[in-house]
């Protein structure tokens, strides 16, 4: 009966260490806020118990020239929420179809 209930409290301890209910906000979106600020949010966020944020990743920042990457902003971001231990949530903003010539973007429609 004593290990049980030893087993049972531990099991409540450890759920508490890692909550079931995420609370957070949106943070980064390119560029706002200033990097500057960025450190000292997440750790804000921490302190006052966030566990979460939603990133919009957007493909128009990330893909800076046709086949050219920069994914700098973005690993420093996931680098402070695992550093805060924030979890992330991506939200990809994908450029449309249209500035790509491709058809009207509300419709997901290509020419043809």
């Amino acid at each position: 009966m004593r290990i049980a209930l030893l087993t049972f409290f531990a099991a409540i301890s450890l759920q508490a260490a890692d909550p079931v209910f995420p609370y957070g906000a949106v943070y980064f979106r390119k560029s706002n806020p200033p990097e500057a600020d960025w450190a000292r949010d997440h750790a804000t966020a921490a302190r006052v118990g966030m566990n979460t944020f939603r990133h919009w990743f957007m493909w128009s920042a990330i893909e800076i020239a046709p086949g050219k990457y920069d994914w700098r902003d973005y690993d420093r971001m996931m680098d402070l929420a695992a550093q805060n231990g924030i979890k992330v949530v991506i939200a990809e903003q994908p450029e449309p179809l249209a500035a790509k010539g491709g058809g009207h973007a509300a419709h997901g429609t290509r020419a043809r």
